[in-house]
């Protein structure tokens, strides 16, 4: 079964109708997919509006659910909204099959070298993994990526493609792509990555997005410019590959007991 899979390769928004030229381009594709945007793409690290870019986030939603429904193209991507404890940064997806939007999990690890840590809440609830048009789902924001017990959790509930929205500086871009590619190949999945280009209060964004391979292998690349860019995965191939071996059944070591012990 093939399945497009595509990334939304965005500079930080100012506003949801800005990404109108984002959705026409999604919208010509020949079939319809599973689209990502790079995390916060809307009002980026603007942290101390949070209160404003969450009401932004709420006009997007909306406007991209509406978008979806009307095309049968999926979009996941990571907003900011107000919690019990103050604001979260969050994986949502929305899909024609879903009556509202749906949150897959709260940013976990808040990046220390930038405000995040200090004016945003980690997420604590349960991660949820949806399954669409066949395609279990998982996901892993940003500065998540650097900790692989964020996505060897959700390896036990069978994921085929990891969903990682990212603001990942030009500094190390090096690192993110050794991580996304360490991470699908360590889950046998497939790492759909978007990541931000341009100017950014943590710094220049290379965009960079990807798709790699369950053996680590680049299927998509992207270059810094901003745009849409999709390929289609046959995920009989994908099953296939995890058929012949699996290193998500292997019992798993208490390392750390032997260590200390």
């Amino acid at each position: 079964m093939d399945f497009r899979l595509g990334v939304c390769q965005t500079p930080v928004l100012s506003a949801p109708k800005e990404l109108q030229p984002y959705l026409e381009a999604i919208s010509r594709a020949e079939t319809p997919g599973l689209w990502l945007f790079p995390e916060l793409f809307l009002g980026g690290f603007d942290l101390q509006r949070s209160q404003h870019w969450a009401d932004q986030a709420q006009e997007a939603l909306a406007l991209l659910s509406d978008f979806s429904r009307a095309t049968g193209h999926a979009l996941a991507g990571t907003f900011l909204e107000r919690s019990a404890g103050g604001f979260q940064n969050s994986l949502y997806l929305l899909s024609p099959e879903l009556a509202e939007p749906l949150k897959l999990y709260s940013k976990i690890h808040l990046f220390p070298a930038s405000n995040e840590a200090k004016l945003l809440t980690p997420g604590a609830g349960a991660m949820v993994t949806p399954e669409l048009r066949g395609l279990r789902l998982g996901g892993c924001i940003c500065f998540d990526l650097r900790f692989p017990e964020v996505c060897r959790v959700q390896a036990a509930r069978d994921v085929h493609v990891y969903l990682v929205p990212a603001q990942w500086p030009k500094a190390r871009l090096d690192h993110f792509t050794l991580l996304c590619r360490a991470r699908a190949l360590e889950n046998q999945a497939m790492v759909l990555a978007a990541n931000c280009c341009g100017p950014s209060p943590l710094g220049e964004m290379p965009g960079a997005s990807m798709l790699v391979g369950p053996w680590g292998q680049m299927l998509m690349d992207c270059d810094d410019q901003p745009g849409v860019h999709s390929t289609v995965v046959d995920l009989d191939v994908l099953k296939a590959g995890q058929r012949l071996f699996s290193t998500r059944t292997s019992p798993v070591l208490d390392v750390t007991s032997r260590i200390l012990a």
